[in-house]
Formats: structure tokens, C-alpha cells, sequence
């Protein structure tokens, strides 16, 4: 997902380039075998959000001395936020008298690059505020967003080789930016901020 301006705003009150991305994954696997003998199968849940969400503003190119973008006393806003969560469940169930039996393996990973960037020898004048925010998962309202692996394996009689593995990977790659040459002559705040909440559950059980 990318939110892009590339040009000059000669006057405006207020400046938004957003671009969020909501993305979620959800996988479950469930085996049931039952035999006398014989070897059972693996059970396998793979769940990943692996998005690029970028908002940029660039150099307008002209060779004037006027600056890229004039604002006029508004709140202006250069925004990369990813909404993300990745859920995997590997449940896995053999019965038996004998033989192997399959294990469970659930795998959720959440990895998204996030990028809020002001470009190299971009200017900006006149009146007002600006936030150059990179967000991943920030916020009470996204505060469940998670990867969680959730691995069940349980075998009944003689079973050998049942057995259960979850991993779970939560690093977002979030930053917010404002690149070499660039001015910014508000009259009003600067904030460049990168916030990025990750967090990972697993849990694998067997009997």
C-alpha cells in the first residue's frame, strides 16, 4: 500500500498523505487418522503478513525558488500505519494400535515494513503543524493484533513420532523519516515519530 506526493502545493491549509494497511492472516489444520498400523500425516498451518505500507512525499523538481509545499495554519500529516495479525492452528488427532503418527506444526509471522518519509531537498513554509508518523499495531484499539501459533497434537495407543511445534514471529520494520536537504519552516510543531507494537504467542501441547 503506498500514498505518494510528488509535486509542489502551492497553498493549502492543511496537507494529508495517508496510507494504512490492514492486513490479516488466518490458517487452521485439522487431522484425524485412525489405523491399526502405519505412519500418520503431518498436520501444517502457515499464516503470514509480510506487507509494505509507505506514505511519501518527494522533491517537486522545480528549479524555482519556491518551496515544494505552502501551508497555510492547518494540522498536516505524512502517515504509514500497518494493522496486522497472523493466527495459525495446527490441530492434529491419531488413533492407533501401532506405527507413527504425525505432528503438528503451526507457524504465524508478521513482518511489515513501514516507511513515513519526507524526501531528500524538500521544503516546506508558511503556518501550521506537521507529523511524520510510522505506525504498526499502535493504539489500544490494535492492542490484541498479534502473531499467535497454536500447535495440538494427541495421539491414543501405541503411537510413536506425534509431537507438536508452533512458532510465532512478530518484528515490523517501522520508520519515519525526513531526508537530507529537506527544510521544514512551520510556524507551528514538528514530530517525526515511529511506533511499533509487536508481540508473538505460541503454544504447542501433545499428549
Amino acid at each position: 500500500t503506498t500514498a505518494k506526493m510528488e509535486g509542489r502545493v502551492t497553498t493549502a491549509g492543511s496537507m494529508v498523505v495517508e496510507s494504512r494497511g490492514r492486513n490479516i492472516a488466518d490458517a487452521k489444520a485439522e487431522t484425524t487418522a485412525g489405523g491399526i498400523a502405519g505412519a500418520g500425516s503431518a498436520t501444517e498451518a502457515t499464516a503470514i503478513v509480510d506487507s509494505t505500507v509507505h506514505a511519501t512525499v518527494t522533491d517537486g523538481g522545480s528549479a524555482t525558488a519556491a518551496p515544494d509545499v505552502h501551508l497555510t495554519g492547518g494540522a498536516s500529516v505524512v502517515r504509514a500505519e500497518s494493522i496486522a495479525d497472523a493466527d495459525a492452528d495446527a490441530i492434529g488427532i491419531t488413533i492407533g494400535l501401532g506405527g507413527g503418527a504425525g505432528g503438528s506444526v503451526a507457524v504465524a509471522t508478521v513482518t511489515p515494513e513501514v516507511r513515513a518519509t519526507i524526501g531528500d531537498n524538500v521544503v516546506f513554509d508558511g503556518t501550521g503543524s506537521l507529523s511524520v508518523e510510522a505506525l504498526h499495531n499502535s493504539g489500544l484499539a490494535n492492542s490484541a493484533n498479534r502473531a499467535d501459533a497454536n500447535a495440538e497434537s494427541s495421539s491414543g495407543g501405541a503411537i510413536a513420532g506425534s509431537g507438536a511445534d508452533a512458532t510465532s514471529t512478530s518484528s515490523a520494520d517501522v520508520a519515519a523519516s525526513v531526508g537530507t536537504g529537506s527544510s521544514i519552516g512551520l510556524s507551528g510543531n514538528v514530530a517525526v515519530k515511529a511506533d511499533s507494537s509487536n508481540r508473538a504467542d505460541s503454544k504447542s501441547s501433545g499428549v
